[in-house]
């Protein structure tokens, strides 16, 4: 497994974006988003290509478990994201994608046994904290 696709990267250069440039001259000049979209950093979830979106289209937060945390002054990236893209930005819609087999989720319901092999977590252990509402809502 090449652990950057330098062929892909090429492929786009030499084809999309010369086939473009219009484009790319255009979102150069600036961004205009008609949507925010905040989903999960799973290598699987690939937004662009399950909307069909082109450059320019989607404002896109990812983090794990795609949480949208309660809104604090100066709590974090998500928050930050969010009010860039209504304020700066002003998007007209916005989308949380989730999916299924999330990790985050299952970590976050996960009840650990003895006998199961122990990860440190401790980052992910906090950031899905702010899950435990949702969590426990559903139960």
């Amino acid at each position: 497994m090449q652990p950057i696709h330098l062929d892909g990267y090429k492929k786009f250069k030499k084809k999309y974006f010369k086939d473009n440039k219009k484009l790319f001259r255009e979102l150069a000049e600036g961004q205009n988003p008609h949507t925010m979209l905040i989903t999960c950093s799973d290598s699987r979830v690939a937004p662009i290509k399950i909307l069909s979106a082109t450059p320019g289209e989607l404002f896109i937060s990812r983090n794990i478990g795609n949480i949208v945390p309660p809104y604090e002054k100066t709590q974090g990236a998500t928050q930050s994201a969010i009010e860039y893209a209504v304020n700066s930005l002003k998007v007209e819609h916005l989308v949380i994608l989730g999916h299924s087999s999330c990790g985050a989720c299952a970590h976050l319901y996960h009840e650990i046994k003895e006998d199961d092999e122990q990860v440190e977590l401790s980052h992910v252990d906090e950031w899905l904290k702010l899950a435990y509402p949702a969590k426990h809502s559903a139960m």
